[in-house]
């Protein structure tokens, strides 16, 4: 059989390998994508969540903590929760979002930030900002990218 003959049905088939070469490229990568974004919001709420308690605890044990003693608050923000190796700026706001303390971190965007109320005897009294770069989960995206194309490329080819 001569390598330049074409199948009938070859015409009508080859978008259809075309469609799936390309969602075998990018879909990974999006479902990548969505997934770590997701599992990394889901994580900061936990570690936020478990920050604002226990500020909510010193504001209910001394209430003058609150307006006295932001070095106070400043410890409970620089303590670590997680092994992660990503940064995060963590910052404390007033009931009129006026900054009571924050440790500094400088973070490479882009970044993600997720805010948790403060309770002061079950009134909202301010809220925790805490805000992590997601350049890793970019450049492992990359890496997934490349793998991806190979796929679908290898699929196209087949």
């Amino acid at each position: 059989m001569n390598s330049n003959s074409k199948f009938s049905w070859e015409s009508t088939v080859r978008p259809l390998i075309l469609f799936v070469a390309i969602l075998c490229t990018f879909a990974p990568l999006v479902l990548y994508l969505l997934f770590s974004l997701a599992e990394q919001k889901i994580n900061m709420r936990a570690e936020a969540e478990i920050f604002a308690n226990t500020i909510t605890d010193e504001i209910n044990k001394n209430p003058e903590y609150w307006q006295y003693e932001d070095m106070r608050f400043s410890a409970i923000l620089r303590h670590r929760l997680h092994d992660g190796n990503f940064l995060e700026h963590r910052e404390l706001f007033d009931s009129q979002s006026n900054l009571v303390s924050e440790n500094n971190n400088a973070l490479p965007r882009p970044l993600i930030s997720i805010e948790v109320p403060v309770f002061e005897a079950g009134v909202p009294v301010g809220f925790l900002k805490i805000t992590r770069s997601i350049r890793s989960i970019l450049k492992t995206s990359v890496l997934v990218f490349f793998a991806c194309s190979f796929c679908g490329a290898l699929v196209f080819w087949i």
